[in-house]
């Protein structure tokens, strides 16, 4: 299994939807609690906590653009230099 496909069975297996902050504390609102022993002892921890789904997801699908794209530019060069790239 790739690097890319453990991360994302990884997000399969979290809560879905976006996650709330309220000041240190971390939790999400469809569960309707804030997640007992998650203080952060900065704020910007939190921050990173709160957003690590969404910016995993994002990351995640332009992995792949950018797979896909690599991928076509080398059948392009293939194509017009009749040479393999890797």
């Amino acid at each position: 299994m790739t690097r890319l496909k453990e991360i994302e069975r990884r997000l399969s297996k979290t809560t879905p939807g976006e996650w709330t902050q309220t000041g240190h504390w971390v939790g999400h609102p469809r569960r309707g609690s804030i997640i007992e022993h998650c203080c952060c002892e900065k704020l910007s921890d939190a921050d990173f906590i709160v957003r690590s789904r969404v910016d995993i997801q994002w990351l995640i699908s332009e992995v792949k653009r950018l797979q896909a794209e690599n991928e076509k530019l080398k059948a392009d060069m293939r194509g017009v230099c009749g040479i393999g790239i890797d």
